[in-house]
Parts: C-alpha cells; sequence; structure tokens
C-alpha cells in the first residue's frame, strides 16, 4: 500500500515539474517567435538595425538594443551620425548596454 501511494506522489511529483520544464520552454519560443514578428514588422532601416542587435549582443542579449531599436521606431528616429546631431536635434539613447545612439528633435 506504502509503495503504490510513493508511486503515484511520484508520478504527480513528475508530472508537475514536466509541465512546469514545457511551459518554460513553450514560453521562450512564443517569445521568440513574437520578436520575430515583431522585427519583421518593422521598415527595412530598423529591420537591419534590429537584426545587428541579435548577431552583436554577444553575453549581454539583445535586451537593450532591440528596445532601442523600439523607441527609434515609434519616434521614426535615425542613428546619430558619427559627427553629431544635426543642428536642433540632440542624442538620445537608452541607459542600459547595448542601446543604440539616435537623434531627435530638441523640444
Amino acid at each position: 500500500m506504502k509503495k503504490l501511494l510513493i508511486k503515484k506522489v511520484l508520478i504527480i511529483i513528475v508530472i508537475f515539474f514536466g509541465a512546469i520544464i514545457l511551459f518554460g520552454v513553450g514560453y521562450d519560443l512564443f517569445k521568440d517567435w513574437s520578436l520575430k514578428k515583431e522585427i519583421n514588422s518593422y521598415p527595412d532601416y530598423y529591420k537591419q538595425l534590429a537584426e545587428k542587435c541579435e548577431s552583436n549582443s554577444g553575453n549581454i542579449g539583445p535586451g537593450c538594443c532591440i528596445s532601442s531599436v523600439r523607441d527609434m521606431v515609434i519616434g521614426n528616429y535615425k542613428l546619430e551620425p558619427e559627427n553629431g546631431c544635426p543642428e536642433g536635434y540632440q542624442r538620445n539613447m537608452l541607459k542600459c548596454i547595448g542601446s543604440y545612439k539616435w537623434c531627435e528633435p530638441i523640444k
């Protein structure tokens, strides 16, 4: 009787942890799919920037870089040129490692 009870408890534990693992893997797959869908909806200029985020992120991950691209898309901002932002524009960026720097109008 005790062996049967222990077996049932072990089966429940295995099912519980299996469900947690499947949920985690499924969430990661959904997150990746969702991000790729979002990036594909961007105009080509921003799509190329986002793709560079994924390939150049190294150990820090693409999170900050992708977030900066999102902000650039929303404001229709362009990367800051090497010689700085033109007159009437100022540099902006996110305060995290990997952010792009862009120019936006001075308000």
